[in-house]
């Protein structure tokens, strides 16, 4: 399977563009609304960083998210309204997730609106 990813650049004038076309064996897709005023709400899953080919997360509110556990999480993610975190290998880019997730993704949501959170993972497995 392929997923495409386009990126856009635009500084008023001239915009430039790229894209990546990768393929996996499979994609592991969530898509979840977490209530205003919620602290540390449990999206249960596992995923092995070595098996990724591409990763996107996007929420339409602000966001902190802290994979394995809320006290000692593996990785903290803070995640602004509506800009996206997107993850290719070898793309020179840090990966943002720094252990393989065990138990899944805890997320807050100290706004007072619903944030709606997408997540999409092509994997090689």
């Amino acid at each position: 399977m392929q997923h495409n990813i386009a990126v856009t650049w635009n500084n008023g004038g001239s915009p430039k563009q790229g894209s990546f076309a990768k393929t996996g064996t499979a994609e592991f897709n969530v898509d979840e609304s977490i209530p205003g005023s919620t602290t540390n709400q449990l999206i249960p899953f596992a995923l092995v960083r070595s098996q990724l080919a591409a990763f996107f997360m996007i929420s339409d509110q602000d966001v902190t998210i802290k994979t394995n556990s809320t006290g000692a999480p593996t990785t903290t993610l803070t995640m602004k309204a509506n800009e996206p975190l997107v993850w290719i290998p070898n793309n020179n880019v840090t990966d943002p997730l720094t252990g393989d997730i065990t138990t899944g993704m805890y997320v807050t949501n100290d706004g007072t609106v619903v944030a709606n959170l997408s997540i999409r993972a092509l994997l090689t497995v």
